[in-house]
């Protein structure tokens, strides 16, 4: 089935409340036990906020959901990672850099065309510094936030 062709629409009240795209790939060891200096300088100005988190991640692996009983709960598996996130001075836009993901979100998109020539300058930077051999996963979200009694369309 093709869709019909229709003209590009701007809002004239944004309604996306969020976007993100994230590049995953095989574990990048360096990432995780190095300080990522370089990178947060090749990406100053623009990203002049750091936060180092310590993230917590957990492997469930159960067959039937229903056969999990406590004590099979006990042996999780766990695991914590760094990610550092970088921001812009007004938070509106986000780095997060992991030894498994790269992404870029903001909470002030305005246009794709934006959007992706940060996306690539990130992604850019990360390649030539880390030289990840291939990336396993690539996804684009978007949240919108839709009021309709103050969405107001604009035809482009």
């Amino acid at each position: 089935m093709t869709f019909p062709k229709v003209g590009r629409v701007k809002y004239a009240k944004n309604v996306l409340g969020n976007v993100l795209c994230q590049v995953r790939f095989p574990t990048i060891l360096k990432i995780e036990t190095d300080l990522p200096s370089e990178f947060q300088q090749r990406l100053s100005p623009e990203f002049v906020n750091l936060i180092e988190r310590q993230e917590l991640g957990f492997d469930i692996q159960a067959g039937n959901v229903s056969d999990v009983r406590t004590e099979d709960l006990r042996q999780l598996s766990s695991s914590s990672f760094k990610n550092y996130e970088f921001s812009s001075e007004n938070d509106e836009w986000k780095v997060n850099l992991t030894k498994n993901f790269i992404a870029l979100s903001t909470n002030k998109y305005e246009s794709w065309e934006e959007f992706q020539h940060k996306f690539e300058s990130v992604l850019n930077t990360f390649i030539e510094i880390y030289k990840p051999v291939l990336f396993t996963r690539i996804g684009l979200r978007y949240v919108d936030v839709i009021v309709r009694s103050i969405t107001v369309p604009v035809i482009w």
